[in-house]
């Protein structure tokens, strides 16, 4: 009895699961970010390439990626899950890089709502389903553009393994 139990159990979950591998690590991927505004407008070099970075924070810790220099950027940043956590609760908030002599980092809109923008969203590692902000599935690339706030920019990303 205990044997067919355990049998049926293992047979939901890789049921519920097919489309989501689970022995490679699961990562974020951030495959474009580019500029749909001048993000330099204004500033005393007003006429250079975006350098993108993004703050990406999961369950509570925060990766800076590196910066990327292109007004149409496409860096795949991979930024790995939280492989102890079912769910990842993550957030993203995109940044224009103005050096030393500029004045403080441009904040690209992402989110698709007028007031905010940093998109957040929760990703479930069984099921492969992400909502929030932005919603989809495993594997799938997710486009969010920013609501008509200043500094609008278009993002593109996927959870991958």
């Amino acid at each position: 009895m205990v044997l067919a139990t355990f049998t049926l159990a293992t047979t939901l979950m890789a049921h519920n699961t097919m489309s989501v591998p689970m022995n490679k690590m699961p990562m974020l991927k951030i495959s474009r970010v580019a500029q749909l505004d001048n993000l330099d407008k204004g500033d005393a070099l007003g006429a250079d390439d975006a350098d993108f970075y993004a703050n990406v924070t999961i369950n509570g810790k925060l990766t800076k990626t590196e910066a990327y220099s292109e007004d149409d950027a496409k860096p795949n940043w991979m930024i790995p899950l939280d492989t102890k956590k079912r769910y990842n609760k993550i957030k993203i908030a995109v940044w224009d890089d103005d050096g030393g002599l500029e004045r403080s980092d441009d904040h690209a809109d992402i989110h698709p709502a007028k007031g905010k923008k940093d998109i957040s969203f929760t990703y479930d590692r069984y099921t492969g389903r992400l909502w929030g902000d932005v919603d989809g599935s495993f594997g799938q690339t997710i486009v969010s553009i920013g609501g008509g706030d200043d500094d609008v920019a278009r993002i593109e990303l996927s959870i991958v393994k």
